[in-house]
């Protein structure tokens, strides 16, 4: 009888997923003392949409199940109709765009080649990434500055290089 009903649940996600780039049902974790969720919400194809809360309220710990990198979480998290545990991260990764603060303080690597390093991470097509950097970068003003190290970047120009990793996908 549970499985029956889990059956219908999911394929009811499944129907309401259509419309929706990313469909997040009963998201659950624990850790020890801590508790994240259960929530559930969706993301409209197209739409940009923030996470936000305080420190410790599980924003990391949901973001790393929905890229990927931890599976081990209770509820459904579908990206274009695909559940997230039963699918390939590369292949949902390249379908979703993503921002998040990251630190390249310590990062001698040039901004060029950490996104290069990034594309061919996230499996893009390998033709189109030369082109597409070179696109962005020049598009966030950032072509002149493409061979020094992310770390002597400034916060703003730290910020495009984010950016530039979030939409490059799409171009």
């Amino acid at each position: 009888m549970v499985g029956n009903v889990f059956e219908k649940l999911r394929a009811n996600v499944k129907m309401k997923s259509d419309k929706y780039s990313i469909v997040v049902d009963n998201f659950y974790k624990k850790f020890k003392d801590i508790e994240i969720g259960p929530f559930s919400f969706n993301i409209e194809k197209g739409k940009i949409t923030a996470l936000l809360g305080s420190s410790g309220s599980g924003k990391s710990v949901f973001i790393n199940s929905l890229l990927g990198t931890s599976i081990n979480y209770q509820g459904n998290i579908f990206i274009n109709q695909k559940e997230r545990k039963d699918s390939d991260s590369i292949q949902n990764n390249s379908d979703i765009g993503f921002y998040s603060q990251m630190d390249f303080s310590l990062y001698s690597i040039s901004a060029y080649d950490f996104l290069y390093n990034m594309c061919y991470v996230m499996g893009l097509e390998q033709k189109l990434v030369k082109t597409r950097l070179e696109y962005w970068l020049k598009k966030f003003d950032l072509w002149e500055y493409k061979d020094k190290p992310l770390k002597s970047f400034s916060w703003g120009m730290k910020n495009r290089v984010n950016l530039i990793f979030m939409f490059y996908k799409r171009t």
